[in-house]
């Protein structure tokens, strides 16, 4: 069941200025794609941490650190595959799985300046609850210890300095399709608008609009498996991402990989 209720109401006699107000919640789909994430016939990797010692951003064989991670030979983790028997697949989804759900609340005012020239505006306010993501099985972020720094000095972003985790408990390499616990987004928007409406054989529209949208992570225990900060969600590591509380909901463009390009609301 997904709510929807609305009122407008007129401020004045001659109904030229109108309040409006609504609240709506909608229900994502769950992704099609669930059942090719638990099939044995897909693509399928495994994941080793490397340092760039000649910094050539190249992994050489000698740079790839074959030891620690979760065999004791430094694999971190596998997509698509269970180490321990190839024909099956290590991924499973959580049997209490639920669509992920969007509160929606708006306010708008409208009024009417002159005979066919009107001002309207618009707040929005969206909550964006129970989303989906694929964590690894059995681990939790006190399961990752620093295992390194990443720094550099970048003239897009000026100097850096960030921890690099590494995980150092035993567990079930596969993922977990489920509803991300202790984790909410919200998305503040305005639109503003002035429009003469047709007449005397023309019209005209001005538009303003600007947006905040920000994750929060109400539990970080349980919302973060590794804490490694990264620039955003990508697919090799879809519960990493830069994890900070309050900060924007950043997303990495799909395509070839040659590339990063990140997304934020426009």
């Amino acid at each position: 069941m997904t709510p929807r209720i609305g009122i407008t109401y007129a401020l004045d006699d001659s109904r030229k200025t109108l309040l409006r107000a609504s609240y709506a919640m909608f229900a994502s789909q769950l992704p099609g794609s669930q059942a090719s994430f638990v099939s044995p016939i897909q693509y399928s990797y495994a994941y080793y941490n490397a340092v760039d010692k000649n910094g050539d951003h190249i992994a050489q064989l000698s740079e790839i650190l074959f030891t620690g991670g979760i065999d004791g030979k430094g694999l971190q983790y596998t997509y698509g595959f269970d180490v321990n028997n190839q024909l099956k697949t290590a991924n499973k989804v959580d049997p209490n799985i639920k669509s992920p759900t969007t509160h929606e609340a708006l306010i708008g005012f409208d009024r009417e300046l002159m005979p066919n020239v009107a001002f309207s505006t618009t707040l929005t306010w969206r909550r964006n609850n129970d989303l989906l993501w694929t964590p690894l099985l059995d681990a939790k972020s006190s399961d990752f210890v620093q295992t390194g720094t990443l720094t550099g000095n970048v003239a897009e972003v000026g100097a850096f300095s960030v921890p690099i985790y590494g995980q150092t408990k035993t567990s079930n390499p596969g993922q977990l399709s489920a509803n991300r616990p202790g984790y909410h987004q919200r998305y503040l928007g305005l639109e503003a608008s002035l429009q003469k409406r047709m007449s005397n054989h023309w019209m005209a529209r001005l538009g303003f609009a600007t947006n905040s949208w920000t994750e929060y992570f109400d539990d970080p225990a349980a919302s973060i498996v590794d804490p490694t900060k990264a620039p955003a969600l990508y697919a090799g590591h879809p519960w990493a991402g830069a994890q900070i509380d309050g900060g924007p909901v950043v997303r990495s463009s799909t395509g070839s990989g040659k590339s990063g390009i990140y997304l934020v609301a426009p």
